[in-house]
């Protein structure tokens, strides 16, 4: 399963409202059998940032409990800082 995150209300299943986050900006997807979700960039513009660390566009990252700073999550230009 996954969530998708962008600036385009009808094509995202939660909608970011900033001008330098993308229509379609990025993925959080569950692995079952992994027991563990990855974040994944969908080639933003701007970029996703975990920890403020620009991740490479669609190459999935695991996501760990948000418990450390290392797990804090931008995207674009946005100063909203998200926590898993």
């Amino acid at each position: 399963s996954f969530i998708s995150l962008g600036r385009s209300p009808d094509k995202v299943t939660y909608c970011l409202d900033h001008p330098s986050i993308s229509r379609i900006h990025a993925l959080f997807v569950h692995h079952p059998r992994l027991h563990s979700y990855f974040l994944i960039d969908c080639a933003s513009a701007h970029g996703t940032f975990v920890g403020g660390k620009r991740i490479e566009p669609k190459v999935p990252v695991r996501i760990s409990d948000g418990t450390g700073s290392s797990e804090h999550i931008t995207f674009g230009g946005s100063s909203r800082v998200y926590v898993l």
